[in-house]
């Protein structure tokens, strides 16, 4: 983009699961401290986070309220929020982390990605549709009539984009997939991809780095920039154990101004 500043911010989302709003917060904490200045923004359904004073960490909490179409039987509304994120952000440029991706290094990097193209992900560790056997088989099958089984599968809990109608259409195409099922947000991704045809920009690794593959090695070179927490580490305490280890001083800080609220945090747990 030209003329004007552009105006970038990094987005997460944490519903109903106080788990998950927990390692958001750190995560965010833990990006605040190696960025800054970085424009950070909360989503969540949670009643009273405001109370908890991250403004003061320059990170805005905005609370949504699903409406009541997007109440969904047995849905993942955490996923249909996220297709849904230009409509709750308008950053010119954003980046959005789930929550149990932690910052390790500073991302300012990554911006770079989209002077390429539009949009940038990195691939899924199943890197193939034909690898998704994780998945539900009439989702998989009715994705296989749309895809190649030798499609790319992209992993969505890392997304750099860019504000454009090309990108503001492949939302909108991605809610109408993943609605069909309302369980596997990437399989409805990679329909999405292929019925807008848009041409995506890879990530490297470094920027979605699964962290059940991370070696003293790994963080000794100081390439991993982004740690995604996969395999359920958020529910096991490992996803707090790991940031306590990597990113001490933001984690503490982070869990400090949780604890403070501690009559909030009773009251969602």
């Amino acid at each position: 983009m030209t003329g004007a500043a552009v105006k970038r911010g990094v987005v997460y989302c944490a519903l109903k699961i106080p788990e998950y709003l927990e390692a958001a917060v750190i995560s965010a904490f833990a990006l605040r401290q190696l960025e800054p200045e970085l424009p950070i923004v909360l989503l969540t359904d949670f009643a009273g986070v405001e109370g908890l004073g991250l403004e003061r960490f320059n990170i805005t909490v905005k609370r949504i309220v699903l409406p009541e179409v997007w109440r969904l039987p047995d849905a993942m509304e955490s996923r249909l929020v996220k297709t849904s994120l230009p409509e709750l952000v308008e950053f010119d440029e954003t980046l959005y982390l789930d929550a149990d991706v932690l910052p390790i290094q500073p991302l300012q990097p990554i911006w770079e990605f989209l002077q390429r193209g539009v949009i940038s992900l990195a691939i899924d560790v199943n890197k193939t549709l034909a690898q998704c056997d994780h998945v539900g088989t009439e989702e998989k099958a009715y994705t296989l009539q749309r895809c190649p089984a030798d499609s790319v599968q992209f992993n969505s809990g890392v997304m750099l984009w860019r504000r454009c109608p090309e990108v503001l259409g492949l939302f909108e195409t991605w809610k109408e997939e993943w609605i069909r099922f309302q369980r596997q947000d990437q399989l409805a991704l990679l329909r999405a991809i292929q019925a807008t045809a848009i041409k995506l920009v890879e990530l490297p690794e470094v920027y979605n780095f699964p962290a059940y593959r991370v070696t003293p090695d790994v963080i000794e070179r100081n390439e991993v920039r982004l740690l995604h927490c996969l395999k359920g580490f958020v529910r096991i305490g490992r996803f707090r154990a790991i940031a306590q280890r990597l990113m001490p001083t933001s984690t503490a800080l982070a869990l400090e101004v949780l604890k403070q609220k501690r009559s909030f945090w009773d009251k969602i747990s």
